[in-house]
């Protein structure tokens, strides 16, 4: 496995790359949950950019990873 430098390693998938994610990734974040939202249903809120970034770009000591192709 290639060391990521994250810990724990995230899963090898084949054509996906992980890096960190921050408020520059806002819009792809709310894209993908948009998506999700249409195909499932779930959480009508998740899909606005306000909880999102709460959520997932909290001021502070927080990391985060994402996937990307």
């Amino acid at each position: 496995m290639k060391n990521t430098g994250f810990y724990p390693p995230p899963p090898e998938v084949a054509g996906l790359v992980w890096r960190r994610i921050g408020r520059t990734d806002l819009l792809s974040v709310v894209e993908l949950a948009a998506t999700c939202f249409a195909a499932d249903g779930g959480l009508h809120f998740l899909v606005e950019p306000e909880s999102i970034t709460e959520r997932f770009f909290p001021d502070g000591p927080r990391k985060a990873i994402g996937a990307f192709t």
